[in-house]
């Protein structure tokens, strides 16, 4: 499940299912890949949420071409529920 907000700011958040048994620690990344984007480019992006949480989280600053278009595949709707082939985590 990935759940996406679209803040004030050019800034989005990517909430998604985390994997059992997924570990990590605090200032760890994890590697997004959107194929509605682009299928075969891949960007590492700073974990946001805690390592205790039950999710994963990511937040985005729309700086680039492929961070905005990633938002504008999201703007139409605030939060949205799409399966999983949206993203990829990289311990």
């Amino acid at each position: 499940r990935l759940q996406v907000a679209i803040y004030p700011g050019n800034v989005l958040t990517l909430q998604m299912s985390k994997p059992t048994q997924f570990r990590y620690k605090s200032g760890q990344y994890m590697f997004v890949n959107c194929a509605a984007v682009s299928p075969f480019e891949w960007h590492p992006f700073s974990i946001t949420s805690a390592p205790g949480d039950d999710y994963l989280s990511v937040h985005i600053r729309t700086l680039g071409d492929w961070t905005r278009q990633l938002r504008t595949v999201f703007q139409e709707v605030q939060k949205v529920t799409l399966p999983a082939f949206c993203y990829t985590v990289s311990k």
